[in-house]
């Protein structure tokens, strides 16, 4: 992979995909009152559908100063049969794959990166100098951008010999990359389905005059992984202003189409499909229908779909309580009929942070 010179620099926070409240600066004196902060992020549905896996940290400060907040890091998974939060380890999660049984890939506080059963059964997964989580992993290879290299090449590493491979685009990447005039890609997702590996890359264009307020053109294109080779790439969306638009990508439907969404500034997200069959980037009805579910003026962002694509879960603020905490629940929601169901409340079921500010 190439090294991006230019970057999206996206500063919206999207609502309902963390949980993160924003820093306050004491104004005035008088009396203190507790604000917690308490996030959730990187939420994945398990393969099968049985659980949701997600990030969790909250922040505390030893000596009560702004300045010296510490963060607790969790990596939590909800039992939709149990409706039980269970902790597995106080890491960050990086995905999973099913071997025999789920595996769950973290990184630990020292940049290490380990692999678990849900019974806490750990393995070290050796790469070759990442600092990163992976950006796929399964019990035979791990893709892995090696940060020691100017370049934050690619490769993949197979496990069991620890020979890596730098992944390099062939002869018809190569071609594409010349005529779209792309001056620098990176890979941004791997996704699997049916032993299958497909690459999301974003690319940015040659561009040159532009005003300094204005970012160069940007293609995101999908490609296929094999024999060590990024190969079969097609053109998902150009986007001539990038500035202050977000994709999402969530994954490969069981039909073999991409999932993903586009927004422009703010939500709500626009729902499209990318049909490897047919080579063709379609709309999604079923899904954009997400955005008539609410019509208070709440947008409904999704965290994570189920592996379907039936069901999506998402974070929704709905009171405040008496230090005007936000009180947020984790929700479920049915996307053939909309039907809703509170999973858990973050404030009352997770370990609140330890937040003070004078006022």
């Amino acid at each position: 992979m190439k090294k991006s010179l230019i970057k999206q620099v996206i500063t919206i926070v999207m609502a309902g995909l963390f949980l993160g409240l924003s820093s306050c600066e004491p104004v005035g004196t008088g009396t203190s009152r507790k604000k917690y902060s308490q996030e959730i992020s990187s939420a994945q549905w398990s393969p099968d559908g049985k659980i949701l896996l997600f990030n969790y940290s909250n922040y505390f400060q030893p000596d009560k100063t702004i300045d010296n907040r510490k963060v607790n890091s969790f990596i939590y998974y909800f039992d939709f049969i149990s409706k039980k939060n269970i902790e597995i380890n106080k890491n960050r999660l990086c995905g999973t794959y099913t071997d025999q049984d789920l595996k769950i890939v973290y990184k630990k506080a020292n940049e290490e990166i380990f692999e678990s059963d849900l019974n806490g059964k750990e393995t070290r997964i050796v790469t070759p100098h990442t600092f990163k989580c992976p950006l796929f992993t399964n019990q035979n290879i791990s893709i892995v951008i090696d940060q020691q290299t100017q370049e934050n090449k690619v490769v993949l590493f197979h496990r069991k010999t620890g020979i890596s491979t730098e992944i390099k685009p062939d002869e018809s990447v190569q071609k594409f990359i010349q005529d779209e005039k792309i001056a620098d890609y990176e890979i941004e997702h791997v996704f699997e389905r049916n032993g299958v590996l497909r690459l999301v890359l974003l690319a940015t264009h040659q561009a040159e005059g532009l005003p300094t307020n204005q970012r160069p053109p940007v293609t995101y294109a999908t490609a296929l992984l094999q024999d060590n080779q990024m190969t079969q790439i097609e053109k998902l969306f150009y986007l001539e202003k990038p500035f202050g638009v977000q994709m999402f990508f969530w994954g490969i439907s069981p039909d073999n189409k991409l999932i993903f969404g586009k927004a422009e500034h703010l939500p709500p997200l626009e729902y499209f499909e990318y049909d490897y069959a047919k080579h063709q980037r379609n709309s999604r009805p079923d899904l954009n229908k997400i955005n008539d579910y609410h019509i208070d003026g709440r947008v409904l962002t999704p965290a994570a779909f189920s592996p379907d694509f039936t069901q999506l879960i998402y974070l929704l603020a709905h009171s405040e309580d008496s230090e005007k905490n936000p009180i947020r629940d984790l929700m479920l929601i049915d996307l053939s009929t909309g039907k809703e169901e509170s999973l858990f409340t973050i404030n009352t079921t997770l370990p609140q942070g330890d937040f003070t500010w004078s006022y």
